[in-house]
């Protein structure tokens, strides 16, 4: 899916590979803009399902710097890695969550390996902790705002 701005409403872009499947909840934060040009995607840990265009208030756990190359184009393409707020409202408030590396390993081989079955590569940098995730969001967030101005 992605986001049509312009109409308001999400449109069907493509459909999974065979036999691929998004851990968790995968999505976007609203009103960024990553260096691909597009929102800044956010995997969101849940042990449920969420609706395709529900807002999720969400805490930043971490992130996994990356790049795709498409076409000889290398591009940073980060994903963000939240937990939806409420899962942590109500329970003691952690300076850092840790991801395990088991984790961390299947998530980074579940987007290299959904890449390549798109013709793309995804390469892996580095998981970063909560705060570079802020700064990303932020930093997306006013590249937004300056292609509005353009």
């Amino acid at each position: 899916m992605n986001y049509d701005d312009a109409a308001g409403v999400f449109r069907s872009h493509k459909a999974m590979p065979v036999g691929f499947e998004f851990p968790f909840n995968f999505g976007f934060v609203p009103g960024t803009a990553a260096q691909d040009g597009d929102p800044l995607d956010v995997l969101l840990l849940s042990g449920h399902g969420i609706p395709v265009g529900t807002v999720v208030a969400g805490r930043i756990v971490s992130v996994l710097e990356a790049e795709q190359i498409e076409e000889k184009v290398r591009n940073r393409n980060d994903r963000v890695i939240a937990i939806p707020w409420d899962m942590v409202s109500h329970g003691p408030m952690l300076r850092e969550i840790c991801l395990d590396q088991m984790l961390k390993h299947a998530i980074a081989m579940f987007f290299t390996k959904y890449n390549e079955a798109q013709g793309k590569r995804f390469r892996p940098l580095r998981f970063t902790p909560a705060r570079r995730g802020i700064q990303i969001v932020r930093k997306a967030m006013k590249a937004a705002k300056n292609a509005e101005k353009a």
